[in-house]
């Protein structure tokens, strides 16, 4: 990383575990935000025109408050490093942001008026606050980034990226893609409740590859497991392996409520996620073969 620290490169960047926002990572935020309005980087979609008419020459900072109160009721305006909302609302703003910012350029000198027009380039804009946003969130060690499509999104332990970094091929069973393509997306968002619920499709996906190769639970899993292992060993272990994940299903609240299953505690989920989609990438991956 081009702009790391110091400290990056001696001991290795923060490490992104946090859920809750941290007051400096809000303050940080709310510097970021008075910086674009003050050089009218939301002039792009809240224009304030030359009374000339035609070009643009700053941004309508009321028009841009009140769409963003309606948008955001939660947000106390103006923003103040003091009155941290917490992660959820924080993340909101920051979305809202990326979808209204432009980098603007002076496009000329209008002398009479003594201010400039302006040009804006909103894919520039976006990159520039994705890029500072996400340096606060690293730095502050907050488990969320901004994605590249302008969406907030959860920052995984580094198992879970290691495994979600590689996409997984399609299956050709649309079920099993879906389920999949379901759990990855509540596995990355910010919010810890649907982050819980990644489980319930990657649990389904878990029990649905057990029958694309035969109906029979028992004969997919073995015609399954076959592809995947090179040796007695390994197939003993990934017997194992889909054995335990299906009795962590079956007696906990994943797929099953009853009275007799047992909750998920939401420091578990990344574990069980990594767990589980690791055996599926596995798997889906041998079906290729």
């Amino acid at each position: 990383m081009a702009d790391d620290y110091f400290s990056d490169r001696e001991i290795g960047p923060i490490p992104q575990i946090h859920d809750e926002l941290p007051d400096p990572a809000w303050g940080g935020l709310v510097a970021l935000y008075r910086r674009a309005l003050e050089e009218d980087a939301f002039g792009f979609v809240f224009p304030e025109q030359c009374p000339d008419g035609g070009a643009v020459a700053g941004a309508d900072g009321s028009s841009l408050s009140l769409t963003l109160g309606a948008e955001i009721p939660s947000v106390e305006l103006p923003l103040t490093p003091g009155a941290n909302p917490g992660a959820m609302v924080a993340m909101d703003l920051v979305e809202f942001v990326w979808r209204n910012i432009a980098e603007p350029t002076q496009a000329g000198y209008h002398s009479y008026f003594s201010h400039h027009h302006l040009d804006f380039d909103q894919a520039a804009g976006r990159r520039i606050w994705r890029e500072d946003v996400n340096r606060i969130l690293q730095r502050n060690g907050v488990a969320l980034e901004l994605g590249p499509g302008g969406r907030a999104e959860r920052v995984g332990p580094s198992s879970a990226r290691l495994v979600l970094d590689q996409e997984l091929p399609t299956t050709g069973d649309d079920v099993l893609d879906d389920k999949l393509a379901a759990a990855v997306k509540k596995y990355r968002d910010p919010d810890p409740a649907v982050r819980r619920e990644s489980l319930e499709p990657l649990w389904d996906a878990l029990e649905r590859i057990k029958t694309l190769l035969d109906p029979d639970k028992k004969k997919g899993v073995c015609a399954l497991v076959g592809r995947m292992a090179a040796s007695p060993p390994e197939v003993e272990l990934l017997d194992a392996e889909f054995s335990a994940l299906t009795e962590i299903g079956n007696s906990h609240h994943i797929r099953h409520y009853e009275t007799d299953k047992h909750p998920i505690d939401d420091t578990l989920v990344d574990y069980l996620f990594v767990r589980a989609y690791a055996l599926l990438d596995s798997a889906v991956r041998a079906m290729e073969r």
